[in-house]
């Protein structure tokens, strides 16, 4: 598995977005290249909603925030990258069975003390979905 590494020291810091790997997506979203996150799950760089809510608004596909976030508590260890990936592994087994295709995660803390990191997640359930356009 390959390392994201999220640089952000504060509350509310950059967001990642992970797709499924088998999720049928929008055009202008494309995981090929994308790095493995989890076994499952490929991670899309450099995600930015506003832009990729710009690219999908051109399309006719919606790219839904689900009504299903949770939080972690203080997860704690060495390596941060495997902590993240603890992390988001256990939120998403309490989501199984659900219908999604992405997932935002988003550090909320990231703070490091003699040597160990100190990471807090939001996870928020995202799907994208094509919407068969209506003739007029």
């Amino acid at each position: 598995m390959s390392r994201i590494n999220f640089t952000s020291h504060e509350a509310h810091g950059p967001s990642m977005l992970l797709v499924r790997d088998d999720a049928v997506l929008p055009p202008a979203l494309s995981t090929e290249g994308q790095s493995s996150f989890l076994p499952g799950w490929r991670a899309i760089k450099n995600f930015d909603e506003y832009t990729l809510r710009r690219k999908i608004r051109e399309t006719s596909w919606s790219f839904l925030h689900l009504r299903a976030n949770k939080e972690t508590g203080v997860k704690m260890g060495r390596a941060r990258h495997i902590i993240l990936q603890e992390a988001v592994a256990q939120i998403l087994g309490e989501f199984r069975g659900r219908k999604f295709n992405a997932v935002e995660v988003s550090v909320l803390i990231s703070k490091r003390f003699l040597g160990v990191n100190f990471l807090k997640i939001s996870v928020s359930l995202r799907h994208f979905q094509y919407n068969a356009p209506i003739a007029r």
